[in-house]
This record gives structure tokens, sequence and C-alpha cells, in this order.
């Protein structure tokens, strides 16, 4: 209900004041995700966006920078940034396509594959610590509300 101004003659009307409380969610889902990257690059000791670069790479055996950028939702000039930093530390390589020689293609070096599999280990006791307490039904239910909300605030641009 709008609060009446204390000022005589005054009409009726929304201050900012009189903003409904916004819902607790929102800045706990920053805070969460903030924890989250904070506690993942602790633990393993790497960056949050390397590690998405290099588990794609493993995953797929090789894949060009723009599959990589749109597969991490990561900006072409950040996957570009990131990739040059990994392959000066001998992590990946990178080499121009046989299809279209405009593309180039990442691979993991022997290095960047054994980086991913001691990493891969301290990421599974990330999850397990993250999720410690939840039922399988709970972390279920997680991955589909999150999902939910990506999809809604995809549709909001």
């Amino acid at each position: 209900m709008p609060k009446q101004s204390g000022k005589k003659g005054e009409e009726k009307g929304l201050r900012s004041l009189d903003l409904p409380e916004p819902r607790d969610f929102i800045p706990r889902l920053i805070r969460a995700h903030n924890n989250l990257i904070n506690a993942f690059e602790k633990l393993c000791g790497i960056h949050m966006a390397r590690w998405r670069l290099l588990f794609n790479l493993a995953r797929r055996g090789s894949s060009s920078q723009n599959d990589l950028s749109r597969s991490t939702t990561m900006a072409p000039a950040a996957v570009t940034r990131i990739l040059a930093d990994m392959e000066r530390q001998q992590l990946i390589r990178r080499k121009p396509s046989a299809q279209d020689s405009r593309q180039m293609i990442v691979e993991l070096t022997p290095a960047g594959e054994q980086l991913v599999m001691e990493t891969a280990v301290k990421r599974e006791q990330f999850l397990q610590q993250a999720l410690a307490g939840f039922s399988d039904a709970e972390i279920i239910l997680l991955e589909r509300l999150l999902g939910d909300l990506e999809t809604n605030l995809g549709a909001a641009r």
C-alpha cells in the first residue's frame, strides 16, 4: 500500500522507499556463485575459466576456438587470451583447421591431459563437498531449477 507523504498537499504515490523488498534468492544466488568460484579455484588450484576450456577439450578431443567459445559461453576474445597463455605453458596446441584455414583447432598436450586428470580428482572432491547433505532427488531438482532459471534469463536478453 502506498505511503502518504508527510507534507500537506502532496498526493498519495509511490516513492523509492515504497518498493517491495527484493527476493532474497537473487543476492544469495550471487553469493553462492562467488563462493563456488572461489572455493573451486582454491581447492583445485586452477582458474575456473581455464578449467572450463581444459575440461571441454578433454571431452571433445579437439575443438575450434569458436566452438570452445560457444560451448563455454565465454567471449571469443577471452578464450583466445586464455588459450594463448595455456599454449605458452604447453598445456594446449593450436593449429589451422584442415577444412577451414581461418579456424584454429585446439587440442590438449600430454601436459594438459595430465593437468585435467589431476584436477578432475580435485573437482570431484569439490563437488562432493559442495553437495554434502543433498539427496539425489534434491540435486536433480536443483539442476532442473537452475536450468529453468537460465532459460528464463536467456529469454529476457
